[in-house]
């Protein structure tokens, strides 16, 4: 770890991104306590990317840049194997985005993204299911568990199926929230569970899936608790009220 020994304004601005593998800079900022300016903390960035530490790409709707760590540093510094797929950055970038803003909300207890590296190890346990990522929160007194399931592209409905059955056999998970920025593909979605609710279950009490649909998915001070959101009994409400 000599690279983090000589230099800790760097060690500090890098080691947010082995959590939470994507992160604006806005969001870096904030992950790193950085004391400087946001215009110092963008040329820290350019020099680490020239030094190939990190590197960034220009989100596809989103409209902001994500730095991510290369996958040389992160084996320089981490024992853990490199999981980053540079085909669905898109998606992996708001699925982190996503989950460092939603540990804000008063109620949330913890929130993380669902990949074996760091100290998220003993929770591979979770990736029967292999959602996005987890959050929990203290509800009208309940610790709940949530799933997230960012959906970007529509998958097939044997995937999407299958994805609702491991829900549904899992009683490790509360409720799982699925994040749409298209709306024809969230009502793919929806129809593809009434159908499944009526084919496969006799007990459709657990767990409760949320439908959230957004224009601003990923975007810079994105308001993800104002998000439309309609529940699997069909009610319309906001990601928000879920901590009523």
């Amino acid at each position: 770890m000599e690279f983090f020994k000589t230099n800790s304004k760097r060690r500090e601005v890098l080691l947010p991104l082995f959590e939470w593998r994507y992160l604006g800079l806005s969001e870096l900022r904030e992950a790193s306590n950085y004391r400087g300016t946001r215009q110092g903390l963008s040329k820290m960035m350019q020099r680490l990317e020239k030094d190939g530490l990190v590197e960034s790409f220009l989100h596809l709707y989103a409209n902001r840049k994500f730095y991510s760590l290369t996958k040389t540093t992160f084996r320089n510094y981490s024992e853990e194997p490199w999981y980053i797929n540079q085909e669905i950055k898109n998606h992996d970038a708001v699925a982190s985005s996503f989950l460092f803003q939603i540990r804000k909300v008063e109620q949330v207890t913890e929130a993380y993204l669902n990949f074996p590296i760091g100290f998220f190890e003993e929770r591979t346990r979770h990736r029967i299911i292999e959602p996005d990522g987890f959050f929990n929160a203290n509800i009208n007194g309940a610790l709940i568990r949530f799933a997230l399931e960012i959906e970007i592209n529509r998958k097939s409905s044997a995937k999407i199926e299958s994805k609702y059955d491991a829900y549904y056999k899992s009683n490790e998970i509360d409720g799982v929230i699925y994040v749409f920025n298209d709306l024809s593909i969230l009502e793919a979605y929806y129809k593809y569970h009434e159908e499944f609710l009526v084919n496969r279950l006799k007990n459709k009490s657990h767990p409760r899936i949320g439908f959230c649909f957004t224009d601003h998915l990923g975007a810079q001070n994105f308001d993800f608790l104002n998000m439309k959101r309609i529940s699997s009994e069909g009610k319309l409400d906001t990601f928000g009220s879920l901590f009523l």
